[in-house]
């Protein structure tokens, strides 16, 4: 798809669910992709950034974010993107022993080896309603409604969304749905949080970008069985489904 089919597609996407700013990413084979007008951290803010801090200054800002090994601040992060390759443990920051470390490390050097090293040189994070880049992943983030709204898209079409917490590394998410092209959902650990700013409130989904029309198709087919937005009024009344919809106590009859 074009640069503009994007486009107009992420802006749907955006609109249909009131979403802040979905972003497209882009993994480089070369520097020279990363577009000219983007912003570089290191050149145009004179720091380093970790990839969340990228994300979430490409989605509140509007800025298309470029960043190669030189801009990155978290040395797995970059490792995990095949930018480097960075030996990581969990322990003794994020377990009480070595043994609780372990376990998470085997998380890491999964998601370590799912983008072969030095093959990607850089990586780009661009707004989709105003899209520099070709991307490979969609990134969106929003409300548990709106991103529990783009899973049901999913489920549309057969395809179940799974999510993994291992406390860290939540950028490895982006990673792993572009190695393995399926759709991921990631709950912010602390180092978003404190070093990125993401919501208490805010979740986000990727997915392959190719996928980006059957997620559009999704949200429209399953608005009868989830709308968006809704507002349940049933807590004290008993629950109406529509009438071709055999699941409820009534069924029990036609059973005897």
């Amino acid at each position: 798809m074009s640069i503009a089919t994007y486009i107009e597609m992420g802006t749907e996407l955006k609109h249909f669910l009131s979403l802040q700013r979905p972003l497209g990413l882009k993994f480089c084979l070369s520097e020279e992709e990363i577009p000219p007008k983007a912003k570089r951290p290191l050149r145009d803010f004179n720091i380093h950034m970790g990839v969340c801090q990228a994300v979430n200054t490409a989605r509140n800002f509007g800025y298309t974010i470029g960043m190669t090994l030189e801009d990155m601040f978290c040395l797995p992060g970059a490792s995990v993107f095949g930018l480097m390759d960075f030996d990581y443990s969990f322990y003794p920051h994020h377990t009480k022993d070595e043994t609780a470390g372990r376990k998470l490390d085997k998380f890491y050097n999964e998601r370590n080896r799912l983008l072969p090293k030095d093959k990607y040189k850089a990586v780009v994070f661009s707004p989709l309603d105003r899209l520099m880049v070709e991307p490979d992943v969609i990134v969106v983030y929003g409300s548990p409604a709106q991103i529990a709204k783009i899973s049901k898209a999913f489920t549309w079409h057969g395809e179940t969304v799974s999510t993994l917490f291992a406390g860290g590394l939540g950028c490895s998410t982006y990673a792993a749905a572009f190695a393995e092209k399926k759709p991921l959902i990631k709950l912010a650990a602390g180092g978003e949080k404190i070093m990125a700013g993401t919501g208490e409130y805010e979740v986000d989904i990727c997915f392959p970008a190719e996928q980006l029309p059957d997620v559009l198709e999704g949200l429209k087919g399953t608005q009868r069985m989830l709308p968006y937005p809704m507002i349940c009024t049933t807590l004290l009344n008993e629950p109406v489904v529509p009438e071709d919809y055999k699941i409820t106590y009534r069924e029990l009859a036609n059973r005897l």
